[in-house]
């Protein structure tokens, strides 16, 4: 690989860790983007077929972005948002059996 080309793939990472850092902090402040969505997902499509990057590669620059913004993996929040959302449910249908474990020893404190 030739040293111009070198330098456009670092101006891709660049710019790919730009955008999902973009898209994610959006994300975290409630705004799902589906325009900046679709187009990172383009950009990520892109830099597959022109085999800047593999899917692993894809992968961790999500993790990497994702972590920044959200100070955990990926795989982690949406274990957490499904904790909520079971916790939600159980309240709304009356189940009291995950509420009557202590608030302390639960795997986490919603605060919302």
């Amino acid at each position: 690989m030739s040293y111009q080309q070198s330098e456009r793939v670092s101006a891709y990472f660049v710019t790919l860790h730009e955008r999902l850092l973009a898209f994610y902090r959006k994300v975290q402040h409630g705004d799902v983007d589906e325009l900046l969505r679709n187009q990172t997902q383009g950009y990520i499509q892109a830099g597959l077929v022109l085999s800047v990057l593999d899917k692993d590669g894809a992968r961790a620059c999500m993790e990497k972005a994702h972590f920044e913004v959200f100070q955990q993996t990926i795989d982690e929040r949406l274990e957490y948002k499904q904790y909520k959302l079971d916790l939600l449910n159980a309240i709304e249908s009356g189940d009291e059996a995950l509420l009557q474990q202590p608030a302390i020893s639960r795997k986490y404190r919603v605060t919302q």
